[in-house]
């Protein structure tokens, strides 16, 4: 019995706080018994078949729609976050040790960043997609240290750049699939003096649609966000601060502090030009409120 074709080949988009990565994926029909029917007794046979699965070629072969092994995809992501800080040390001279008191506290991060670039992608296997990520940020931030008797605003232009790893594995069955997708990047921006480490997981649940008024394919996504090391600000103190909080002669305060995890949900859909081109769409919404869009060229 031959394996049903898969009439639609697709992609799929995910952001983090500042960048988005995005990936081609196709889905597999369970049909492992079907394959095997020629000889179901011998055990040989069915590894054999099962091993088929593993074998691009073989699945073209047998009437699976699978999208192009290579793609490039050009986007650009609007965002805006509100960050947790967490771990909050402080010192108010150069070279002193950090310390932490709950009477000095940091506002959320809000930050409101334009991001472009570029992902490249392969399929190493018909399940397994790698790609790396390169992308230019151009954003602001503003946030609030609060010594007591005094808030002073922290207001941020930052520009930069950002590069990334990551890999998607897929599952499926007829229309309905399910994607899971683990990526790394560092960011090196004009904000802070050292790179920002930070990796995201998703998954994401969708289906395959055959409506001229809808997308060809539509999903929603869960993302967890977590940055990886600490960060650095240094900060004027107003004139106003109680003398009895600040040390005499201190003009600024440094600080240290982590980005709290966070999660973010997400929607999205594609339309498929054609074999070769795609346009991909997703709104991210919760810790992060961002829209996103990409197109992607896929060959072999």
């Amino acid at each position: 019995m031959k394996m049903l074709p898969i009439k639609k080949r697709f992609s799929l988009c995910c952001h983090p706080l500042s960048t988005t990565l995005w990936f081609a994926i196709s889905l597999l029909i369970v049909t492992g018994p079907a394959v095997a029917e020629e000889d179901a007794d011998n055990p040989a046979t069915e590894s054999r078949d099962f091993l088929r699965f593993l074998d691009r070629q073989y699945l073209l072969d047998n009437g699976h729609d699978l999208p192009s092994k290579y793609g490039i995809s050009p986007f650009v992501v609007k965002s805006r976050s509100d960050l947790k800080v967490d771990s909050l040390k402080f010192a108010f001279n150069e070279g002193d040790p950090l310390v932490s008191n709950p009477l000095v506290t940091m506002d959320e991060l809000s930050n409101e960043i334009l991001t472009g670039g570029l992902i490249m992608d392969a399929w190493v296997l018909p399940f397994l997609n790698l790609y790396a990520t390169a992308s230019y940020i151009d954003g602001e931030m503003d946030t609030a240290v609060n010594i007591p008797g005094n808030s002073q605003p922290i207001p941020i232009d930052f520009t930069g750049t950002s590069y990334g790893l990551g890999g998607s594995l897929v599952m499926g069955y007829k229309k309905f699939f399910v994607l899971l997708d683990y990526n790394y990047m560092e960011m090196d921006t004009t904000a802070y003096e050292e790179k920002i480490p930070m990796s995201n997981f998703t998954t994401r649940v969708g289906w395959n649609f055959d409506y001229a008024w809808l997308p060809d394919i539509a999903w929603v996504g869960y993302i967890d966000t977590e940055f990886k090391g600490t960060f650095d600000l240094v900060q004027q103190v107003g004139e106003d601060v109680d003398p009895d909080t600040v040390p005499p002669g201190a003009t600024s305060v440094i600080l240290q502090f982590e980005v709290a995890p966070y999660h973010t949900y997400a929607v999205g859909g594609q339309w498929e030009l054609n074999d070769k081109f795609q346009i991909i769409s997703e709104l991210g919404f919760d810790k992060v409120n961002s829209l996103m869009v990409a197109l992607n060229y896929r060959w072999n």
